[in-house]
């Protein structure tokens, strides 16, 4: 929701590819910063995989963990500190449901969850100190 926004969304173009439809045009989103630490909160309070994924696929992308935000986010939404802990708990927990919630969203088979909780593992050690 909008009053867990940290900084100010920034506007991007919509790509579209429509012949019909001539007019270019913006949307409001979330910076990849933000759209990361969200995530970080999805993973530890949704028994969503995606999350997991899609912390993965934006830290191979090149998006920075922010450890501030990630905290700002924990403690808006919940009123709660960040726990490495809880955090690596809720990491494993993902491993049940990783094929069957990713299986649709990604046109290719999911990545190894070993390969994925690893890597994120590792950044989040590496950032959230």
């Amino acid at each position: 929701s909008s009053d867990l926004h940290i900084v100010t969304p920034i506007t991007i173009p919509v790509l579209h590819f429509y012949d019909n439809f001539t007019d270019k045009f913006e949307v409001p989103t979330m910076p990849l910063e933000e759209i990361m630490a969200e995530k970080m909160r999805g993973i530890i309070y949704t028994k969503h995989p995606r999350h997991l994924h899609d912390v993965w696929y934006l830290g191979r992308q090149g998006v920075k963990l922010n450890p501030d935000m990630v905290r700002t986010k924990t403690q808006r939404a919940y009123g709660e500190d960040f726990e490495l802990g809880k955090f690596l708990a809720r990491v494993a927990e993902k491993e049940r449901d990783w094929k069957i919630d990713l299986q649709p969203l990604l046109p290719d088979e999911p990545p190894p969850f070993a390969t994925v909780s690893k890597e994120v593992i590792d950044m989040v050690n590496d950032v959230m100190k």
